[in-house]
């Protein structure tokens, strides 16, 4: 799949806080704390918590955008990509058309304008 390091490593230490920070979060919920001094501790546990989750699933949809590729749709649709272009498998449709998804994943989702389903994502030429 090509993902750079720096993604997974990422990913993978944002994850490995979630769980220490969503304790805290739970303790501090149920039990609570009595000096104001742990409010900070409080505050950047929701943070990390926050952080660790958006980089999780940011990572699960850089996932599905590489792994949904026109090579995987032609691999997978071999009967509906032609020299003449592509059509929907689940209508049979040619009207084809892409959309910028808009948030700085750089990817263009392909769809149906028939019936609206999702054929396959390619990067945006720069």
């Amino acid at each position: 799949m090509g993902f750079p390091m720096v993604q997974i490593l990422f990913a993978g230490f944002f994850s490995l806080l979630s769980l220490p920070s969503a304790a805290i979060l739970l303790w501090a919920a149920f039990i609570g704390f009595e000096d104001r001094s742990s409010e900070f501790l409080i505050v950047m546990a929701g943070f990390v918590f926050i952080i660790s989750i958006n980089a999780i699933f940011s990572l699960r949809k850089l996932i599905k955008f590489r792994s949904k590729s026109f090579a995987w749709y032609k691999a997978e649709h071999a009967n509906h990509v032609s020299k003449n272009g592509v059509s929907c498998f689940s209508c049979g449709s040619s009207r084809i058309h892409a959309r910028a998804l808009m948030n700085h994943t750089y990817h263009r989702e392909h769809f149906c304008s028939q019936c609206g389903k999702t054929l396959y994502y390619s990067p945006e030429e720069a």
